[in-house]
């Protein structure tokens, strides 16, 4: 029992508990994905005012259910300190 635990501290420390992100990640995804199906209003204003979009130009340009989508995405990789970059060679 006692080098099993020990084992598993040691893979968890080697690898940064990467498994355990990995699913913390997937879960969290799951579960906004699900309130989002179930959401049956509207997720942005259906008026909007001042004719700029989040770029600072006229008109168009800014989905604001994607954007909500990306902060999330980033918010939880951040949180779970997960490095989704791909690695040159």
């Amino acid at each position: 029992g006692e080098g099993d635990a020990a084992r598993k501290k040691l893979e968890m420390t080697a690898d940064g508990a990467l498994d355990k992100k990995i699913a913390a990640y997937i879960e969290v995804n799951k579960n906004y994905a699900s309130a989002i199906s179930a959401y049956q209003g509207n997720w942005v204003p259906t008026v909007m005012m001042g004719g700029s979009d989040a770029k600072g130009g006229s008109g168009g340009g800014f989905n604001g259910a994607n954007s909500l989508i990306n902060l999330l995405n980033v918010k939880t990789a951040n949180d779970l300190a997960l490095d989704l970059e791909m690695k040159k060679k």
